[in-house]
């Protein structure tokens, strides 16, 4: 727990607000919410096994320790979702954040981390990409409870977590990144084009998926230099409309761009030991899928 408040949980915080939550208010979820306590410690330990770099044993025992504590995580948390209340609705938020985190930091880690937690690995799929789609549920259930809960959440001291923010006076997206987005927005209506000409229903539900994520994907990138706000980068994967992630299973070239304009928000948070190395091995998988694609923009 002490490495939690003094170096874990400062590194999962994004502004003042969100370090005392981070550093205080979730240690404290963890007296009373076992499940919260398991994901803390899980979470440290796989932190201190980013700080053990160059001590494979060291490295090793916190990757172990990490992951049955994420096991352990699991197996009182998954119950307890069937019967959110006022009284454990920060808790089961608390819990998912931390599990979200960890899909991160295993694979920002090494692959060898994720064989030992049990990723679903194929020649034709890269680990990270494979890896995203089967943690989409950890990050689909942080919309589900607060959408059941919202009434309490947002009138506590998670509250500060969820702030949204005027995106009118956010800066605006840097040139490259620009031009990014302005290249996927003309991908988007070239295929809408094309799914008019051929009257294929099939493609008009893709098109009509890709459209629905550049507004998103714009939002969350303008909040990348406003550390206020920076959460909200991680914010996609939660709104990611049903659907998408089938097409990122298939491989679907748009779709992948449009993930790895997502990743390079996550690498832009540069002082983050689970996102950033994740967000780069990301991007060069998605280039390995894409080639002659540009797509390291940031």
């Amino acid at each position: 727990m002490i490495h939690f408040v003094n170096e874990t949980g400062p590194s999962l915080a994004f502004g003042a607000d969100g370090l005392k939550v981070w550093q205080s208010y979730i240690p404290q979820l963890a007296i009373e919410h076992v499940f919260v306590l398991h994901a803390i410690v899980a979470s440290s330990a796989l932190h201190q096994a980013s700080l053990a770099a160059n001590n494979a044993l060291s490295r090793d025992q916190f990757l172990e320790i990490a992951r049955l504590r994420r096991i352990a995580a699991l197996d009182l948390f998954i119950p307890a979702l069937s019967t959110p209340c006022r009284e454990n609705c920060d808790a089961l938020i608390a819990c998912n954040m931390l599990l979200a985190i960890l899909e991160f930091g295993w694979q920002s880690l090494d692959d060898g981390g994720l064989r030992k937690d049990g990723a679903d690995e194929s020649a034709a799929t890269p680990t990270r990409i494979t890896a995203f789609v089967r943690a989409l549920s950890f990050w689909r259930g942080i919309q589900v409870i607060t959408e059941d809960i919202a009434e309490w959440l947002f009138s506590g001291p998670l509250a500060v977590i969820w702030l949204q923010p005027d995106l009118d006076s956010l800066p605006d997206l840097s040139p490259g990144a620009s031009r990014a987005f302005d290249d996927l927005a003309t991908q988007v209506n070239a295929f809408r084009e094309q799914s008019t000409l051929s009257g294929d229903p099939e493609t008009h539900t893709d098109v009509d998926l890709y459209e629905l994520q550049l507004p998103k994907l714009h939002r969350v990138y303008k909040c990348v230099h406003d550390e206020k706000f920076q959460a909200h980068c991680l914010s996609w994967p939660v709104h990611m409309d049903a659907g998408f992630d089938t097409m990122l299973k298939r491989g679907d070239q748009l779709a992948l761009s449009m993930l790895a304009f997502w990743a390079s928000c996550v690498v832009a948070l540069e002082s983050r030991w689970w996102g950033r190395p994740w967000g780069k091995g990301f991007l060069a998988e998605v280039q390995m899928q894409l080639p002659g694609v540009e797509i390291g923009f940031v």
